[in-house]
C-alpha cells in the first residue's frame, strides 16, 4: 500500500476530499520523497542543508526529527505526512541519528531537549537499530512483497486507473511534464509553480506498465533426492558429519541451501551449494560450497510407512 493508505480512518478522510475535489484531483498534497524530508531525517549529520533550506535556521523543535516511534506515528495519522525512509536507515553505522557536533536545536514544548534522536526499545543504538532495519529490509517476507512497492513507485500502478484504484495519486505536478511552464507567461505563476514542484517532490519516470513479477525465493529448506544409485526417489532427512570422502555419485538440489543440516559440533552451516556427491559405502553426502569449504554428512534415508 502506499503510505497514505495504510490506516482506514486516514484514508476516508483523504478519499472524501479527493471525491468532492475538482479536476485535476490528487489524494496527496505532498510527495513521498521532497529535499524537506530528507533534511529532515538528515538534519544531525547534514545541518546545512535545513538550513539552506529554511533559509539560515532550523525548523522549529517540535517539527524536527526527534524521535522513530513519533515520526512513525506521525506518517499514520497525518493527513499531510506522506514520508518514506532515506536510504541511510538501511546502511552505515546510524551515526545520523546522534547529535555528535552537540548543535543546538532548542527545547520541545514538554521542555525536553532536541539531542539524539529517540530509539525503540528492541535497538540497543543507532547501529544495532539499523542492523536489524536491514534485517528486515533483506527478509524473506519483503523479498516476496518487494514488486508491489515497485509496482506503485515505478510500476504500472503509478499512473492511470490502476493508481487511482491503488490510492497512489498524487498532485499533478509532482508528475513529470504534466505541465508546460513555457506556457505560463506570468512570471510570478511561474515561479510558484517551479518553486511547488522543486520542494513538494516528483514522481520518477514510469518503467514498467505491466504488474512486476514476483522473486523467485530459494526453498527454505533443500530437498536432496538420489540420483543415478539403486534406490529410487529416495529422500535424505537431517544429517550429521561423519566419514571421508571417497564417492562417485551425484544427488539432485545444486544450489540450495544448507539451513537444515548441522555439523557435528553443531554448527549452523548457511552457505549456498554448488553440488553434492553422496557415497552408498560410508553412507556419507559430501558438500561443496560457493566458500570453497567441503562439508561431509553422514546420510539417513526416510523410509516410506504408508507403503
Amino acid at each position: 500500500k502506499p503510505i497514505g493508505a495504510l490506516t482506514p480512518k486516514r484514508l476516508k478522510s483523504i478519499m472524501d476530499r479527493y471525491h468532492d475535489m475538482p479536476d485535476p484531483k490528487f489524494m496527496y498534497g505532498s510527495h513521498y520523497s521532497t529535499p524537506g524530508y530528507v533534511t529532515y531525517y538528515l538534519m544531525r549529520s547534514q545541518p546545512d542543508l535545513m538550513l539552506c533550506l529554511m533559509g539560515g535556521k532550523f525548523d522549529h523543535p517540535d517539527r524536527v526529527f526527534a524521535g522513530i516511534a513519533e515520526s512513525w506515528n506521525n506518517v499514520l495519522i497525518n493527513t499531510s505526512d506522506f514520508k518514506e525512509l532515506t536510504p541511510q536507515f538501511y546502511d552505515g553505522d546510524g551515526s545520523f541519528l546522534e547529535n555528535r557536533m552537540k548543535i543546538n536545536y532548542g527545547k520541545r514544548q514538554n521542555g525536553s531537549v532536541v539531542g539524539h534522536v529517540e530509539l525503540p526499545p528492541w535497538a540497543a543504538n543507532p547501529k544495532d537499530f539499523i542492523t536489524k532495519m536491514r534485517s528486515g529490509l533483506e527478509s524473506d517476507h519483503v523479498s516476496s512483497n518487494m514488486h508491489h512497492w515497485i509496482d506503485l513507485i515505478f510500476g504500472y500502478k503509478q499512473r492511470g486507473d490502476f493508481a487511482e484504484k491503488s490510492f497512489n495519486v498524487f498532485h499533478n505536478l509532482c508528475y513529470p511534464g504534466s505541465v508546460d511552464l513555457n506556457s505560463i507567461l506570468d512570471p510570478n505563476e511561474k515561479n510558484s509553480v517551479v518553486t511547488q514542484i522543486l520542494e513538494f517532490g516528483q514522481v520518477p519516470q514510469q518503467v514498467f506498465t505491466k504488474p512486476h513479477p514476483e522473486r523467485k525465493m530459494a526453498a527454505p529448506y533443500p530437498t536432496l533426492t538420489v540420483l543415478n544409485s539403486n534406490i529410487d526417489s529416495e529422500e535424505i532427512s537431517d544429517n550429521e558429519v561423519s566419514a571421508p570422502p571417497n564417492s562417485n555419485r551425484r544427488l539432485s538440489a545444486v544450489g540450495t541451501s544448507l539451513d537444515r543440516f548441522t555439523l557435528s559440533e553443531k554448527i549452523p552451516v548457511k552457505e549456498h551449494v554448488t553440488f553434492f556427491v553422496e557415497c552408498s559405502e560410508t553412507k556419507s553426502m559430501y558438500v561443496g560450497t560457493v566458500s570453497g569449504m567441503l562439508y561431509t554428512y553422514r546420510l539417513r534415508l526416510c523410509v516410506d510407512t504408508t507403503a
